[in-house]
């Protein structure tokens, strides 16, 4: 069985090509850490109990401490410094507070800090008493991964959110989706399964190509250049499933809540 041979590569060839991919990876590893003033929110909506139909047997009603309610829901929410620099409490616009908002017409039963990085912090929330559909976030400052979880039981719906302006902050606190506990982010290697898909298909190809040069010798002078194709494809598909598992694994490790408001 003739076994092909590989084309020679320039020798700068490969290095040029690593240079250039390790430093676009660098330029976004120093564009992501670099100094910057950001909040956001993860919270996670639960319904106690609902208000049922009207049944033949009659109304049945729901009461909460003796007060008639509609529905029961809690509502876990974390609320942290995701950015590089300190937030101060004072830095919040007095004329756009930050503000838990649920559905017109619910009622706050019940809210609570659950954590919190930093007692020092005093981190805190507030019910509106006028609107006790509302409830205000208050803190002395926040640094880096500092924040605090809470608790508020209500009437509402599962539209809740947080609004107001923080000087410095132009977007505000960020909506990042759903309550994430924190657990250990380890790095991996996800991308081996396409690696071994990869090399699979190279092997079936070169089988074909083997089952069809015992017919036609002549299609081995055009495998050679294919050869050395495939393999500096090989090499930069392995560089890039490692900078993917990196970059993968530093965005979800940056997404969790500080360990410290963990369950």
């Amino acid at each position: 069985m003739p076994v092909p041979t590989l084309v020679a590569i320039p020798d700068w060839t490969l290095p040029t090509l690593l240079g250039i991919a390790a430093s676009a990876f660098f330029f976004w590893l120093g564009w992501r850490l670099r100094p910057k003033s950001q909040m956001a929110y993860q919270l996670h909506d639960f319904t106690v109990i609902g208000q049922p139909k009207v049944t033949k047997f009659g109304e049945i009603r729901i009461l909460f401490n003796d007060v008639a309610v509609p529905r029961v829901v809690v509502t876990q929410l974390a609320v942290w410094n995701t950015g590089s620099t300190v937030v101060k409490g004072t830095e919040i616009v007095e004329s756009d507070p930050l503000i838990i908002r649920f559905e017109d017409g619910a009622t706050i039963l019940d809210a609570q800090r659950l954590s919190a990085t930093q007692e020092v912090n005093d981190f805190r929330i507030r019910v509106s008493e006028p609107d006790r559909s509302r409830a205000f976030l208050e803190f002395d400052y926040l640094n880096s991964r500092d924040g605090a979880k809470f608790q508020i039981i209500h009437t509402g719906g599962n539209g809740t959110k947080v609004t107001g302006s923080i000087r410095g902050i132009p977007k505000g606190v960020e909506n990042w989706g759903g309550l994430q506990e924190w657990s250990e982010q380890k790095s991996r290697f996800s991308g081996f399964g396409y690696l071994a898909g990869f090399v699979a298909f190279i092997l079936f190809l070169t089988w074909v190509k083997d089952r069809i040069a015992a017919h036609y010798p002549a299609i081995n002078k055009y495998t050679d250049w294919l050869a050395a194709a495939g393999a500096l494809f090989g090499v930069l598909m392995i560089f890039s499933m490692f900078v993917y598992s990196i970059a993968r694994s530093f965005r979800a490790g940056a997404r969790a809540i500080p360990k410290s408001l963990s369950r």
